[in-house]
């Protein structure tokens, strides 16, 4: 029998009443007291299925279906951005102040929603607990990022719409340097926690990858601060004396341009291997859940 099906050795009394916390792994109620031969008096679930360690082919296979759709709806609108920057260097450039750009531009903007949606539901909570102590922090900043991105629309319909709403340039600007960087520090930390989260299929090499995508666009985002900083300068005509500012500001045509397009690929590639592994992993899950005599130790 594969040891990650083995239940684990939860204290329990000569009758098979567990005798410390265990949490339901479809709920999350405390299982303490109730016989591992009975079922969750909160919703049903055998008690034997959150006796088997904290792997993901042990937890609730909806949250399992649930991390799948996130990462689906993620690996869509990180494409669509993909496809815009493709076309947006040889073909929509020319057409940047027609009535279609306008349009393009809301159509794009609307991904901001979409894809924080699809972050929420990547980073929902295993309704056990399980793995909240290793990656529960980096989870949680993951989501805030989610909400910045939505927050994000909002510096560009204020400066499309000034007129409109009578907000000065420099607040706007303002908004958007928050929001953006409250973005990109979620972006990170959302790497970290897929990385931790991976432990628990466990895929090592998958660990590694969103590990690095961590750091890849952590350095991306360091190198867009650095080199905005440096081209403000320049324009603002302190540079005099100072000539490793204009040095500094050459990382910004590739963060702006190739850098974030190489790093979005690498990001597609990887989750939709996770993509697979979580749609793989939820069908066992349901199996499992569903045949618990099966694991029960003689």
């Amino acid at each position: 029998m594969p040891a990650d099906r083995i239940i684990s050795a939860e204290p329990r009394d000569a009758m098979g009443n567990l005798t410390s916390d265990c949490s339901c792994r479809k709920c999350g109620y405390n299982l303490r007291g109730v016989n591992i031969a009975r079922n969750c008096p909160e919703c049903g679930t055998a008690v034997v299925f959150s006796l088997r360690g904290e792997m993901l082919r042990q937890s609730d296979p909806e949250w399992l279906r649930l991390l799948h759709r996130g990462a689906v709806i993620i690996l869509i609108t990180d494409g669509l951005w993909v496809l815009h920057d493709l076309l947006h260097r040889n073909y929509y450039m020319s057409y940047y102040d027609s009535a279609w750009a306008t349009i393009i531009d809301y159509l794009l903007h609307a991904t901001y929603i979409f894809s924080a949606i699809g972050i929420w539901m990547l980073t929902a909570r295993d309704p056990s607990g399980t793995g909240e102590f290793n990656y529960g922090k980096f989870r949680t900043w993951a989501r805030i990022g989610a909400i910045a991105l939505v927050l994000d629309t909002i510096p560009w319909m204020l400066d499309d719409n000034y007129w409109l709403f009578h907000v000065s340039g420099a607040a706007i600007k303002i908004i958007s340097f928050i929001t953006t960087g409250v973005i990109y520090a979620g972006t990170v930390l959302r790497m970290l926690y897929l990385s931790r989260l991976c432990e628990r299929i466990p895929n090592g090499r998958l660990r590694r990858h969103f590990l690095y995508l961590s750091w890849a666009f952590g350095v991306n985002a360091g190198l867009l601060i650095l080199s905005g900083v440096a081209l403000f300068m320049i324009f603002a005509g302190s540079t005099k004396g100072v000539p490793i500012l204009k040095l500094l500001s050459l990382p910004s045509f590739f963060c702006f341009i190739p850098i974030p397009m190489a790093i979005k690929v690498a990001h597609i590639i990887v989750l939709n291997r996770l993509r697979k592994w979580l749609k793989h992993i939820a069908a066992e899950a349901t199996y499992l859940i569903n045949t618990p005599n099966r694991t029960r130790q003689n």
